[in-house]
């Protein structure tokens, strides 16, 4: 388990920040899961078809594009033009307490994951969001022993609510099959270094993260 804890802010500090310097917010969410696919083994299309799921929204009338800057209250879904206009809502809400509010590219509820985040708001950042999304699916992997379960898990554990969610991915899926594809798995020896030396930046900004200070402790405690 402790692989997978330190999973999401492996993939954290992997990644770069070039999506979220663009006025075009299109790619951003796609753009970044495209990283995480070359870097991590999960299934190829996976991430893709979850994130159309849960924040699909149309361009042009005609493609489905993964919107970073959608919030679903549990009523409706409201897409908003930028990450600020997403953020004040964010926060208006929590000032009446009301943390049950999915939001980002895969839609990560604040009521039951907002505690993972050593400020609530960091999961808004796409990177952080897809990073986290990522590490709870290997996590419920790891649990179930399936990516098809992993899947319905991720959106509920009532079957009533989660055979149609896993419908529905399935259907935003390319092939509409699973397909294993194994790819080169990130290594932890000299992480630390390596992004500290060409990634200073990065490096800086994911000191927020909660649990930031336990991402090189694997060693210690194997």
């Amino acid at each position: 388990m402790g692989l997978i804890k330190n999973l999401f802010f492996i993939l954290v500090l992997l990644f770069s920040e070039t999506a979220f310097s663009k006025l075009n917010y299109s790619n951003t969410c796609q753009n970044e899961i495209n990283v995480i696919e070359k870097q991590i083994d999960i299934p190829k299309g996976l991430l893709t078809a979850i994130g159309k799921t849960e924040s699909g929204r149309f361009k042009d009338n005609k493609t489905i594009v993964i919107w970073p800057w959608t919030i679903n209250t549990g009523k409706k879904s409201l897409f908003f033009d930028n990450k600020l206009q997403m953020k004040n809502f964010v926060v208006n809400e929590l000032k009446k307490e009301n943390y049950n509010l999915d939001v980002g590219c895969m839609q990560i509820n604040l009521k039951w994951h907002g505690s993972k985040f050593k400020n609530i708001l960091d999961v808004l950042d796409p990177m952080v969001n897809i990073s986290y999304a990522t590490s709870f699916l290997y996590e419920l992997h790891s649990n179930f022993g399936d990516w098809d379960e992993a899947i319905k898990r991720y959106h509920s554990s009532k079957p009533k609510k989660n055979i149609k969610y896993h419908q529905k991915v399935l259907a935003n899926w390319n092939s509409n099959i699973i397909k294993y594809k194994k790819v080169k798995v990130a290594k932890l020896d000299n992480l630390e270094s390596h992004i500290k030396n060409f990634q200073p930046r990065l490096y800086d900004n994911i000191k927020k993260i909660m649990y930031f200070r336990n991402i090189f402790m694997q060693q210690s405690e194997n």
